[in-house]
């Protein structure tokens, strides 16, 4: 039987307990673990920037993003189907509630997102946001894109001649061959094959922790630039995301 290789935390010195011991070098306090990730992330942007040939490895805040793997596959008939009915019903909802259904425009506008981001940071964002490979996008497959009433009566204001059941053959037409399995019938290997104009609001509002990250770093900083690490189920890769100076 091999000994354990730790006594200590190689953090807070404290002595580590037996099942500690063989689990690695570090306690079970958060604070301690939370060091250890930091020091492992500090360690892979320094080892990823050399093999990019990368200076200055510190200029680059790293930001931490999920990770899913996802299949292409054709989109199924009975999901094409599945989604058509639900879109007809939304189409009836319409009807039924009639004028009662408008809302004012402050309700129904979308987010102007790009309004806060500095123009050197906007590309640097849509490249973090795209870095997951659409996990965000994932619960939508169950949730019809996240589409809802108040969606298509923007869609449908936006072009005012159009009736409530073209609404629902737009969204029908912008249906992809192949999606990515499981997820959201629009999210495709490269992105979401819905106009942004069309998707849900929460979908262009969302962000996860590590994209508010990324913003933040932007805003504050003179260039566009990031370590970004896909993480899930404690495993992780890195990206390395870089822009010129503006």
């Amino acid at each position: 039987m091999a000994f354990p290789p730790h006594k200590t935390c190689r953090i807070c010195s404290k002595p580590l307990t037996l099942h500690e011991q063989y689990s690695g070098p570090i306690c079970s306090h958060w604070r301690c673990r939370w060091r250890h990730l930091e020091d492992q992330l500090r360690a892979h942007r320094r080892e990823a920037a050399q093999v990019l040939g990368v200076s200055g490895a510190e200029s680059f805040p790293i930001t931490v993003v999920p990770w899913r793997t996802f299949r292409s596959v054709p989109l199924a008939p009975e999901r094409r189907q599945e989604f058509a009915e639900f879109l007809a019903d939304l189409v009836r909802e319409m009807a039924d509630l009639g004028d009662a259904a408008d809302a004012a425009p402050s309700v129904l506008a979308e987010p102007e997102t790009a309004a806060r981001d500095p123009a050197h940071g906007a590309a640097l964002l849509a490249q973090v946001c795209g870095a997951c490979g659409g996990f965000c996008c994932y619960y939508g497959g169950t949730r019809h894109a996240f589409l809802d009433r108040e969606t298509l009566q923007r869609v449908s204001q936006e072009q005012p001649a159009a009736v409530a059941p073209d609404i629902a053959a737009r969204y029908l037409a912008q249906l992809p061959p192949r999606h990515c399995e499981g997820s959201c019938v629009y999210h495709t290997e490269s992105g979401c094959a819905l106009p942004r104009r069309m998707r849900a609001r929460i979908c262009n509002a969302y962000e996860c922790r590590g994209l508010k990250d990324a913003r933040q770093n932007s805003m504050t900083a003179s260039s566009a630039r990031a370590f970004v690490v896909v993480r899930h189920d404690h495993s992780g890769r890195a990206q390395d995301w870089g822009a010129a100076e503006p």
